[in-house]
């Protein structure tokens, strides 16, 4: 759901169905923004991946809009992220929770951003 600037205003994910329409009983001729989720977390296109699953970890989402100059621009999804490394993103979590250090977590980061950055953004198109 975007709004009159084409910013985005709203998101409906299954995890919103489900737990609005299907076990909360909204009826289902209602308008999307009645079970939309506002406002939308987002990240922009030119930040790093490692941001982008430290906002999906940290704010426990499965989806995280992908903006240009705050206007979308595609969806990274926990899934995307899965199927690139073949495990859940969650080991990355706990990867970096294991850092002792700051140039420890700073080579983290950069291991992350370099295996992630290209093949995500192919996926979002870029």
């Amino acid at each position: 759901m975007t709004d009159a600037d084409a910013r985005a205003a709203g998101v409906v994910t299954d995890r919103d169905f489900v737990r609005k329409v299907v076990a909360g009983g909204v009826a289902t001729h209602l308008p999307v923004t009645a079970i939309m989720t506002a406002p939308v977390i987002d990240v922009e296109s030119s930040e790093g991946i490692f941001q982008a699953l430290l906002t999906m970890l940290g704010r426990n989402l499965h989806h995280l809009l992908v903006t240009e100059d705050g206007k979308p621009t595609g969806v990274l999804t926990s899934h995307d992220l899965m199927l690139l490394q073949a495990k859940s993103p969650l080991s990355l979590a706990r990867n970096i929770e294991q850092q002792r250090s700051v140039d420890d977590l700073a080579v983290a980061q950069s291991l992350i951003d370099d295996r992630f950055r290209t093949a995500v953004w192919a996926q979002l198109g870029k």
